[in-house]
C-alpha cells in the first residue's frame, strides 16, 4: 500500500488520480489552495481538502499533512516553486518521501524559454509534462487521465447538429471561435469563465450532449495537444475541432487506460 500526497489540483487531475488510488486500497489524498478552479467545484467534486486564504496558511496546513499523514510520495501539480520548499520541509521532519513534480502548462512555459535553467537541479524524483509542447530533459509524459465514469455519451438524442462550444478562458480566443462558426455555418454557444465564471463543473456532462463540436482555441492546440475540456468532450461524444483546423472525432480517442498509467507509476516507486 502506497501513501500519495497531492499538492495543488490542477484542472481536478489530482483528485481524480487520488479517488482511482483509494479505491485501489492505496491511501491517497488532495490539499488544494482556493482559486478559480476550486470555485467551479472540480476539486470539491471529489470530496479533496481545499484551503482557503493566505498562502502561509497553506503551508502551515501543508506542514502539518506532512507529518500526520506521512506519505512515501508527494505528488506536486503545477506548483513549481513547491518542489524545494516540500523537499525542505520533509528534510527537515527526517523523512524522505519520493517526490513528483507535474507540469501542466504555463507554471513551466517561462522557463522552457530561458536558456539557463537546468532541470537537471530540480529536487523532484520524478517530472511528469501533461502535454508534449512543454517537455523537458528527463520529464516523461503522461496523459491528462479524464473520468469516464462522469463523462461520457448518455443522451445523444439531444444532440444538436452544426451546434459549437466555445468555452472562454485565457488566451481569450473568442473572435476566432465566432469566426471559424460564422464560415462553417455553426450554432455557436460560448461559456465564460474568464473572471471566475462558468458553469458548475457536474453540469459539464449534461451541457456536453447538446453540441456536436466543441471549440479548442487556445492558440497552440493539435490534435496531440488538447485541453482537459477538450478531452471531457470527446470523451462525452463530442467532436473537437483544435487551433490547427483538425476535428478529432470520439471513435477514435480511448481513455480507459490513462489512470492505469499513474497509478503503475506510484506501485513501481
Amino acid at each position: 500500500m502506497k501513501k500519495i500526497l497531492h499538492i495543488n489540483d490542477t484542472a481536478g487531475v489530482a483528485s481524480l488520480i487520488s479517488k482511482e488510488l483509494n479505491r485501489l486500497n492505496h491511501k491517497s489524498k488532495v490539499i488544494a489552495r482556493l482559486n478559480s478552479t476550486q470555485k467551479l467545484n472540480i476539486t470539491s467534486n471529489y470530496d479533496s481538502k481545499i484551503i482557503s486564504g493566505s498562502y502561509k496558511k497553506f503551508l502551515l496546513f501543508l506542514i502539518k499533512e506532512l507529518i500526520i499523514f506521512r506519505p512515501n510520495i508527494v505528488h506536486i501539480h503545477y506548483w513549481f516553486d513547491g518542489i524545494n520548499i516540500v523537499h525542505l520541509i520533509s528534510k527537515l521532519l527526517f523523512f524522505n518521501p519520493k517526490l513528483i513534480y507535474h507540469a501542466h502548462g504555463d507554471d513551466i512555459r517561462g522557463l522552457l524559454k530561458n536558456k539557463s535553467w537546468d532541470p537537471s537541479k530540480l529536487k523532484s524524483d520524478i517530472n511528469i509534462v501533461a502535454t508534449k509542447d512543454i517537455m523537458y530533459p528527463g520529464a516523461i509524459h503522461l496523459l491528462n487521465p479524464i473520468d469516464i465514469e462522469m463523462f461520457f455519451e448518455f443522451n445523444s438524442n439531444i444532440r444538436v447538429m452544426n451546434n459549437a462550444l466555445y468555452v472562454r478562458t485565457k488566451p481569450d480566443c473568442k473572435e476566432f471561435a465566432i469566426d471559424y462558426s460564422k464560415k462553417h455555418n455553426l450554432k455557436l454557444t460560448i461559456i465564460d469563465r474568464i473572471d471566475e465564471n462558468g458553469v458548475p463543473y457536474n453540469d459539464l456532462p449534461k451541457i456536453f450532449q447538446k453540441y456536436e463540436f466543441y471549440l479548442d482555441f487556445k492558440k497552440g492546440t493539435t490534435k496531440d495537444i488538447l485541453s482537459k475540456t477538450a478531452m471531457e468532450a470527446l470523451a462525452s461524444g463530442v467532436k473537437v475541432v483544435t487551433d490547427d483546423g483538425s476535428i478529432i472525432d470520439p471513435k477514435n480517442v480511448d481513455f480507459s487506460e490513462r489512470l492505469n498509467s499513474f497509478v503503475e507509476l506510484y506501485e513501481n516507486l
